[in-house]
């Protein structure tokens, strides 16, 4: 399935629920959501960075990543 099918049908279920936006930290639903790897679990460089803000949000118009430098 192809991500943005994925988007599309956590967005449906948001409207279901009345719930506005979805958020998620960088781990499975991170990479199943968006494709993007996930993070954490690495060496001590990249916990230096603060992964632990990192965050995936999902909303009715838009798809944001948030992650640290």
């Amino acid at each position: 399935m192809a991500f943005t099918d994925r988007i599309s049908l956590l967005r449906k279920q948001m409207e279901k629920w009345d719930v506005a936006a979805f958020f998620t930290s960088p781990d499975a639903n991170w990479q199943y959501l968006a494709g993007l790897s996930r993070l954490g679990g690495g060496p001590t460089k990249t916990r230096q960075h603060g992964i632990d803000f990192a965050c995936l949000v999902v909303t009715q118009t838009n798809v944001t990543a948030f992650i640290p430098e």
